[in-house]
Order: C-alpha cells, then structure tokens, then sequence
C-alpha cells in the first residue's frame, strides 16, 4: 500500500449495486492490509442513506466519523483529542467549517481508509467542500490515505471530480448484465420471459402479451415490467393470486404506454384517491424517508383531523393505517429496514408531471405540509408531550455539567419525532408560512416554543446553542445552517416589528453569524462595532485604543482564521488587530499564519502577509 493519497470512484446502475461495490472494495483492502500486517491503518464506513430531500451533509459525516473514532479507539489526550474538547467547550458547538477544519488536521493527514457510500445522496454544497478538503491534501500528506466514493451512473458527482484525475481513479460497473445488452427485441423479449415464468407458471400469458408488447423500446419495457412486479410481488411471490393480478396488468399495457402512465393507472385504482395523495406527498416532499409507524400515523391523522385529537393514536391504530398504505404501495415505495424508500426505477418517473396523480396538488402542498406540522406541533395533547419530554431531559443535561450529554433519539413509533426534527425544512419550503406564523416564532410564549425546546433537545450536541440561548422557535430557526437568504430574510423583518423583542447586542449578533458561518453578517457586525467603538474613544479623551472596545479583536481574528474568513480577517488587520498576536486557548499554532498555513487557507495566508506576519514563526516543541 503506496504512501500518499488515492481516491477510488465506483458508478454502479442502482443504489444496491453502489453498496454492494463499496463493501466489496473496502473488504478487499482491508483483507490487504491484514496480510502484509498493516492491521494498524484504521477504516471508516459512511453511508448517505437514500431519499433525504434536505440533503444529508458532510458535518453530519465528520461528527459521525469522529465519534466512531473516539468511541472505538483507546487513546491517550493527544493535541487531536484536545483540540476537539476544547472547540466543544470554548464554542459549546462545531458549524460545518469547524468539522472540516478538524476532519482535515485529525483524520485526513493521518493514514487511514475512508468509505463514503452512496455520496450522491449528499447535499451538493457540502460535497464540494470535501471535494476542496481533499485537493488541498494531494500534496500534504504522505500517510497512507484511500478514500473510496460511490455513486450511481448519471450522478453530477462525475462533473464534481473534473481536475483530480491525479489521485482519483474511476470504474464503472456493467449498466447492464453481460447475457441483457446488445440484445434484439425479440431476444430480450425471451430475456424477459426466463426472468418471470418461473416453472412455466403463466407462460403462455405472459408470452403473449410480452410479444405484442415488442415494439416498445426496451427501456420503457423494463421500467413497465418493474412497476408490476413491484406493484404484484410476481414472480418473487409465487403464489396463483400474484401471478394472476400480474397477469392482468400486462394484459392492459399497450405498446404506447410509458412508464408514468402505468404507474398513474395502478395508483389511480386506489379507492381513498385522497388519503393516497396525502401520503404521497409526503413521500415525494417530506425531509427523509418516513419509517413504517409514521407513515401509518400520518394516515390516522389524515384519517382523523389534527383538530379533534384527544390522545396519540395507539399501536393497534397506527398498524391498521400501515397495512392499508403495504396494500397501495408497493410500486411506489419498499418497505424494507421500516422505511418507506421510493424503488431506484421509480425516482425518475416522480418527477415526470404535471397530469399525474402524485403531482396534481404540488402548488399548494408545502402550505398545506406546513399548516398541518403547525396544528400538530401546537395541539394541546402534543404539547404536554413536548414539554414533558423536554424538562426531562434538561435535567439530565444540566446534571452532565461540562460532559458532552447526547440528543434525545426519535424511536419512529409515532409521528412525533419526525415532526419535530423537519418542521424547519418544511417552513423554509414555504415562505407564506414563515409571514403566517410571526407571534408563533418569536415570542418566548409562543405556541411553538415547546417545539424548539424539543428540537434543540434532539439536535447534534456539537453544533446546538447552550438551552438558556433557545427562548423561541426565531432563536433556533434563524441559525439553522440550511436556511435559504430568503426565509432568513423574512425572520429578521419579524423579528424587527414585533412589539417588545429584545434586540441583541452587536456582539451577540456577531457570535451569531460566526457560529452560522456567515462572513458577510459577520463584517456588517464588526463594522458597526468598530465605528461605535471609535466613536466612543472620540467622544471620551480618558479612553484609548487598547481599552476593552476593541479587546475583542484578536479572538475574532483567531476565529475568523479558523473558519477560512479572508474578508473578516482583513477587516480585523486594517483595523490594527496584531498580526502575530498569540492564542491563549492553545499551543499548537503559534500565530494565525501558522493555522492558516496548516489548513491551507490560502487568501487568509496571502492578506496575512501583506500586512507584514512573521513567516518565521514555530512552535515552541520544534
């Protein structure tokens, strides 16, 4: 195993075959390393699990990563684990940059084999920041580093890897098996009657139809053969009803059909059309797959409007709703694992439109998705819920004192959890909702405080706010890191013109958007500080610069070094910020150009030098 690093890129056909080469990659060179005694050289698996619609991010990879490492490795306090600890206990959270910041100095430099399975299912934005994180080590690191990814054929993650063909090495499974391609219409007409009549059962039918169906284009055949296996169970199920249900639909296929057209038909043949539609929407639109109990709850409620509950709906309930949702589904969705994930072959007839069932109501759903989450979340017997949970587990936190204590962990019972951890990615899709809600968001009574309580309880414990910070659902909405500009901007105007809201010191406002990462909130904020500040010594001949008006600036430059800041950190240096000033919380990085240098912040190392940094700077142990 070649010291540097190598990236190996694996496109499979379908989700299944992208896992299964992965698996098969890092079992193979983990076998490797144990033969040539390298069992040393750690491994991590991540998987980006299908059908997040929000994204699942790289920060949620990176924490993940680091807990693994930490809870299966019996280390020492070394500067990596101090750093962590520290960062934790100095910031009370990691942002996204913090965790690529430690990922990069913990665990890429190191020798190490990383597995990110199925990355098309992350969030572009975060991806690309990996893919940055990794250029920059191309040439840093000479530790034995793989790194495998794997996506499926189509993805845009191809075009993202254009310009790291140096360290990155692509294969590409069969899109088809060698016996199915190149085959003539009438071969892969037999193909197909090899692969569903098992023991002959129904093969005079089956032939029949498949054979009037031969000028279809393969590839609509296969997409249509797919939707009434899934919808039928044939041939997986050998039973004489499933066999015989399969039989039907193909006899009704004409050689015009398209896929969306078939899928539209059998779901059109559901008797509850508005029940159906209720729960497709939230299949298509929800913020991740729904597990099977919340699925059947979201039927119930829909069943047995929000507005009349006395009590959560018991198992017996919920159970019945699923089996009713197994029955219509099964073309849409599999039920494996107790998730509703929608078939790889039917993802792309989704978004086909507008004349379908599963789209017919997309204008208006978000609305209608938030209005719902709102009546739930706000409904009395939920609410007792809610605040019970959360004085619960405040005391247990309270009690951990500085202990890192974990987020409450949703069981997927009931539709509770669900609807507390997506309520924010439902309200960004909908910005009338945001302007609807006003009172709601902001007021430290309002009915969906007990909500934000609630989310904060069950958020990362690395990146949440401590819980005196959270006084409103507006305290943890308006940080969210995936808060599209527009519905941040709608929250502050609400924010602005309720009567009796605090507004918040310029220096909170600042810790704010550093936390949110955001650099340019972050520069209005320091302008503003420094111009009040000055004004101050202006005014006050008693008062100089090195008071404590401007005290603060070393620790936002330190800051804004690590969080890859160049605008901020230039701002902080034309403003008479010392270049080389020192960190008092570590020892490890000398001087901002030192840490800069180390992450590889290439801007921020450029304005630090023109303003004269000391290049020559070393650690006290070297």
């Amino acid at each position: 195993m070649a010291n540097g690093l190598q990236m190996l890129c694996l496109e499979g056909q379908y989700q299944d075959e992208c896992t299964e080469l992965t698996e098969e990659v890092f079992l193979s060179w983990k076998s490797d390393l144990s033969i040539h005694g390298n069992d040393e050289i750690p491994g991590l698996f991540f998987a980006f699990p299908p059908g997040f619609l929000s994204g699942f991010s790289m920060t949620q990879m990176v924490s993940s990563m680091i807990l693994q490492d930490l809870a299966t490795s019996d280390l020492s306090i070394t500067e990596d684990t101090a750093a962590i600890h520290g960062n934790i206990l100095n910031r009370r959270g990691w942002i996204q940059k913090d965790l690529h910041n430690l990922h990069l100095l913990s665990y890429l430099r190191r020798g190490r084999i990383l597995v990110l399975q199925n990355i098309d299912n992350c969030d572009r934005a975060s991806r690309r920041a990996l893919w940055g994180l990794i250029g920059r080590l191309e040439s840093a690191s000479e530790e034995k580093l793989r790194i495998v990814v794997s996506y499926k054929r189509g993805s845009i993650v191809r075009d993202e890897l254009i310009g790291m063909e140096s360290i990155c090495q692509s294969f590409s499974s069969n899109e088809r098996p060698v016996y199915e391609r190149n085959l003539s219409d009438s071969d892969y007409i037999e193909f197909l009657m090899e692969r569903l009549c098992v023991s002959n059962n129904g093969r005079q039918r089956i032939s029949t139809n498949l054979e009037r169906l031969v000028a279809m284009s393969q590839d609509n055949l296969s997409s249509i053969v797919k939707l009434l296996q899934s919808h039928t169970g044939w041939p997986d199920e050998e039973s004489p009803v499933a066999l015989s249900k399969f039989g039907d639909l193909l006899s009704d296929i004409s050689p015009t059909a398209c896929p969306a057209k078939v899928l539209d038909s059998i779901l059109r043949s559901v008797d509850n059309q508005p029940a159906l539609c209720w729960i497709l929407h939230w299949i298509r639109h929800g913020h991740r797959p729904l597990a099977g109990r919340e699925a059947g709850s979201l039927l119930y409620y829909h069943e047995n409007s929000t507005q009349a509950i006395t009590d959560l709906p018991s198992m017996t309930q919920v159970d019945y709703h699923l089996n009713q949702l197994h029955s219509w589904l099964p073309a849409v969705v599999s039920f494996k694992e107790d998730r509703l994930y929608i078939h790889d072959h039917v993802q792309g007839i989704l978004r086909q439109g507008p004349n379908y069932i599963w789209n017919e109501s997309d204008i208006v759903i978000y609305e209608t998705m938030v209005s719902f989450l709102v009546l739930h979340l706000t409904h009395e017997t939920i609410r007792a819920q809610i605040e019970s949970a959360f004085c619960t587990y405040l005391s247990y936190y309270l009690a951990a004192k500085d202990n890192i204590f974990p987020q409450i962990i949703g069981n997927s019972d009931g539709f509770l959890f669900y609807a507390v951890q997506a309520f924010p990615y439902h309200l960004t899709r909908s910005h009338q909702a945001i302007q609807s809600l006003d009172s709601a968001l902001i007021l430290p009574d309002g009915n969906l405080t007990p909500w934000a309580h609630m989310f904060w309880s069950m958020s990362n414990p690395f990146s949440r706010p401590l819980p005196k910070a959270v006084t409103c659902a507006y305290d943890l909405l308006r940080h969210q890191e995936g808060l599209d500009q527009d519905s941040r901007e709608i929250l502050e105007k609400i924010g602005g013109r309720i009567s009796g809201t605090k507004k918040c010191e310029p220096m909170v406002e600042l810790l704010h958007s550093l936390q949110a990462g955001d650099e340019t909130a972050a520069l209005g904020y320091v302008h503003n500080i420094i111009s009040d500040a000055s004004q101050q010594i202006f005014e006050d001949s008693d008062t100089t610069e090195t008071d404590d008006n401007l005290s603060w600036m070393p620790v936002i430059l330190w800051k804004a070094t690590w969080l890859n800041m160049p605008r901020l950190v230039g701002v902080l240096l034309e403003n008479k910020t010392p270049v080389d000033i020192p960190d008092s919380n570590t020892s490890r990085f000398p001087s901002p150009l030192y840490l800069a240098s180390y992450l590889g912040h290439i801007h921020i190392v450029r304005v630090l030098l023109q303003h004269g940094a000391d290049s020559g700077v070393l650690r006290e142990d070297k």
